[in-house]
């Protein structure tokens, strides 16, 4: 059976949005919040918190989690990642397969996680999974802030942009699809990632996924129903706030 660890980077700092992933949802924070979400995947064997600040690390303590402490400057999540697993594995039994899950997700869907875990390992072929969902409106269609993916025949993901693509929404709404920031890993092809160069179409179109693709790395997608809320700003905490409230989410 393989083994599937689950990392969450969990930085302190935050532009939009100060001290985010502490902050409260009904007697939780987002943060506690998205890890109890984490813990109920049946696929993941291990879900683990990568610490960038020592408030994360406290944090964590107190609500049981496992962390690791990851402490510095890192260009991107997956660096972050990638320095986690070199802590919690420092020999030679490392897992087969790594989850990124954002800490910022208090409403994550566990079933979404095993589906995009599932697709990976039924994919011998990819190197990475993630999910992928329909775009419904123009306006998403032309919103630069939503990441578009269109795919090939095996559902793999031939390019990511946050341009409007495929070109016109008359022609190309039933193939339109927005991407969701949920990554499944080789362990291999993350250690790999993350000592590889940005390529020009990464810095273009500020998209790392667009590493993968243009060395060479299949990307396989999941199409699913939801897209979740990720916080980045006060509006979207206000909305999880009154979500979780309605419908007396308990974690």
């Amino acid at each position: 059976m393989a083994e599937i660890v689950g990392i969450i980077p969990a930085r302190y700092d935050s532009t939009r949005l100060p001290g985010k992933l502490l902050l409260d949802i009904a007697g939780k924070s987002v943060l506690e919040r998205t890890w109890l979400r984490a813990c109920k995947t049946k696929t993941i064997n291990r879900v683990v918190i990568a610490s960038g600040d020592e408030k994360i690390t406290e944090a964590s303590n107190l609500f049981g989690a496992e962390v690791v402490e990851c402490y510095g400057s890192f260009a991107t999540g997956s660096d972050r990642i990638a320095f986690a697993i070199e802590r919690l594995y420092p020999g030679s039994e490392k897992p087969d397969i790594v989850v990124n899950i954002q800490g910022d997700e208090p409403l994550l869907n566990p079933e979404t996680v095993d589906l995009v875990v599932k697709r990976l390992l039924n994919d011998a072929e990819s190197g990475v999974s993630t999910a992928i969902t329909r775009i419904n409106t123009v306006a998403e269609y032309l919103d630069t802030a939503a990441v578009k993916v269109v795919v090939d025949s095996e559902q793999r993901a031939l390019y990511f942009s946050r341009s409007p693509i495929p070109a016109g929404w008359e022609i190309g709404a039933n193939l339109a699809y927005r991407h969701i920031g949920l990554y499944v890993y080789r362990l291999q092809v993350l250690l790999d990632y993350v000592k590889t160069p940005q390529s020009e179409l990464e810095k273009l179109e500020r998209l790392e996924q667009l590493r993968l693709l243009y060395n060479g790395t299949k990307i396989a997608t999941v199409l699913v129903d939801e897209i979740g809320i990720g916080i980045d700003t006060k509006k979207d905490l206000d909305s999880v706030r009154k979500i979780i409230e309605r419908y007396s989410v308990v974690d």
